[in-house]
């Protein structure tokens, strides 16, 4: 099997008006994260949309209630000792970045209730557009 990081999609670019990844990011280390974004760009037609949970680490709210603790120097953050990876976060601002980067539009990051806050959902939830669809 492949590395997360070397991870590419047996399917054609610009094959699907939709990609959902919900609680893919929450397990994945920000080099395989980036990844999975450039892939899911890779793969949606113009005008589709990505549909992404995140414990994304702001700074507000939120991070104590899972005891989230910076990865090493960069921007992954953890929750539980023994298994980094079952509880991810990333930071808002590297997703937001890494998403453009990939070449999607951002249309919305929106906070869930994971932060102790009123949502309708548990985690963060990223939309983004590919661009060049339909007015």
């Amino acid at each position: 099997s492949l590395p997360g990081n070397e991870v590419r999609f047996g399917f054609a670019n610009g094959s699907f008006d939709f990609v959902t990844m919900i609680s893919v990011a929450t397990h994945l280390p920000p080099d395989e994260l980036v990844v999975y974004l450039q892939e899911a760009s890779r793969l949606l037609a113009p005008g589709g949309r990505l549909f992404l949970t995140a414990f994304a680490i702001d700074g507000s709210t939120g991070q104590e209630r899972l005891s989230f603790k910076r990865w090493q120097d960069g921007p992954g953050w953890y929750a539980i000792d023994e298994a980094p990876l079952a509880a991810a976060g990333i930071d808002a601002s590297f997703l937001l970045e890494q998403t453009m980067q990939a070449g999607l539009a951002v249309e919305a990051l929106r906070p869930g209730h994971w932060r102790g806050i009123s949502a309708a959902h548990y985690q963060d939830v990223l939309i983004a557009t590919k661009p060049g669809g339909r007015p």
